[in-house]
Parts: C-alpha cells; sequence; structure tokens
C-alpha cells in the first residue's frame, strides 16, 4: 500500500489549527489603572464573613503564587478589604496548640488590617488556652484599625445560665480584661461599635462591664441594631453612655 502525500492544501489546514489552538499573548493586567485592578482582585480577595483561623480559600493562594508584584496587590486588598476575628471562635479553636489567625499573619502585613472583630460568648464555660491577649498578636502594628466591631452573642451572667456558668461574674471579668487589653494595644483605635443578638440585654452586666472598658480610655461608643433598648430607662441608659457619662450600672452584679 502506498502512502499518499500530504498535499499543500492539507499542510495549510493543518497549521491553521494548530495556531487556533496557540494560546495568545498574556492579558497585560498590570497596564490597567490601580482602581480597576483593585476591582479585579477583589472578587478574589474580599470575603463577605468575618475571617477566623478556619479560613482556607485555594482562589487567594493561586493570586499569591502569579508573582511578587501580583501577590503584594492581592495581599494589599485582601488584608485591607476583609474583618480579621480576633480570638477565634471556631471550635478548632478548643485544640490544644491552635492559634488565632492575627498570629498567622506576617507583620509586614498586620500594618495594612483596617477592620477587626471581637466575638463574645462562645467557650463562656471555658474559654480555651488561645484565648489571651499578647505581643504575639501584633495588634500594636495594626496601625490603620480605627474601628473596632464587638459581636455578643449571649451574657452567662442572666439568670437562665445560672446553675451552667463557673459564677455569675465570671465570664464578665474575664472579657472585660480582654477587651481592657486590646483597647491598650491598638494605637489609631477612635470608635468601638458593639452590636449583639436581641436576646442580650444592653443593660446587662456584660455590655456595661464592655461599656466601662471603653469609656475608660475614652473611645467612642456606637451601638449596633441588634441590640434592642425597649424602656424609655433602657434608652436615655444608651444616651448616657453614647456622650461618655458612663454606664448607669442599672443591673449591679457580684
Amino acid at each position: 500500500m502506498v502512502d499518499t502525500p500530504l498535499t499543500s492544501r492539507s499542510s495549510s489546514s493543518s497549521l491553521a489549527s494548530l495556531d487556533a489552538e496557540a494560546p495568545g499573548p498574556p492579558f497585560p493586567f498590570f497596564a490597567l489603572p490601580s482602581e480597576l485592578r483593585r476591582h479585579v482582585l477583589s472578587f478574589a480577595a474580599v470575603y463577605d464573613k468575618t475571617l477566623d483561623i478556619d479560613f482556607r480559600s485555594s482562589t487567594l493562594l493561586s493570586c499569591f503564587l502569579v508573582s511578587h508584584r501580583f501577590r503584594a496587590e492581592a495581599a494589599a486588598v485582601f488584608f485591607e478589604s476583609n474583618t480579621f476575628r480576633i480570638l477565634p471562635t471556631h471550635p478548632l479553636a478548643a485544640r490544644r496548640r491552635a492559634q488565632p489567625l492575627l498570629r498567622l499573619i506576617e507583620r509586614r502585613y498586620r500594618a495594612s488590617l483596617t477592620s477587626l472583630e471581637l466575638r463574645l460568648g462562645p467557650f463562656w464555660t471555658a474559654p480555651p488556652a488561645c484565648w489571651k491577649i499578647d505581643d504575639s498578636l501584633g495588634l500594636e502594628a495594626a496601625v490603620r484599625v480605627r474601628v473596632l466591631k464587638i459581636f455578643v452573642e449571649c451574657d452567662p451572667s442572666q439568670p437562665m445560665y445560672k446553675g451552667f456558668r463557673k459564677s455569675k461574674s465570671f465570664y464578665t471579668n474575664f472579657t472585660g480584661k480582654l477587651l481592657a487589653e486590646i483597647l491598650r494595644r491598638l494605637p489609631s483605635l477612635k470608635e468601638v461599635r458593639i452590636d449583639g443578638n436581641p436576646s442580650v440585654s444592653p443593660t446587662g452586666p456584660l455590655i456595661h462591664k464592655l461599656a466601662r472598658e471603653v469609656e475608660a480610655v475614652g473611645k467612642r461608643i456606637v451601638w449596633g441594631p441588634g441590640l434592642v433598648f425597649d424602656s424609655v430607662i433602657e434608652r436615655f441608659e444608651k444616651i448616657n453612655l453614647e456622650m461618655g457619662a458612663g454606664p448607669l450600672l442599672l443591673y449591679p452584679h457580684a
């Protein structure tokens, strides 16, 4: 059997198909204006939830591996645009060697942080070992943080927790000390936003303790929509705290 030689027509069609499959030149990403580059990167680097120790993202990791310049710009968007939880509330935090997410962030990136959150309520019977504020968190380097967000899931000093808590004032005092340390270490903080579940009394011992600590360092308090000020007395209490006059201590506890 004689092989049929390729004609010039078949050769040209083969070459054309190869040309069609060949990749084109890389997209000139860095030729875009910086604002547009940040907008594009936000699709991979900005999240609609507070980041905790369970955070994982293969997409973001891929951005970090493209090039040094691409990593620098992606990292800037990531650390400037997301809210990071100071102390972990994920179940992984109960592990002996668990570390807060802030402790895992390189110091050079901590200066880019703009939003931090302290979530209170989880582990109210036995806070994990990693729930402590020390130099390893690098809060002093977070010079761009102007607002601290606090969300209170529950107040264990309330009567419904009696019989389950260590003591009536244990968690209140514990979280008060945590907040005092955080406020002392954030150099540029101006405002503390306190929010919580509707079941949390805005004039209860835990909220009072937090308000005292904020008032002691002269920072502004802004109340979140979750806290419900029902009575006239509670609304007066809210105004009193916002004016920096300190809590009225309507519900003192032992």
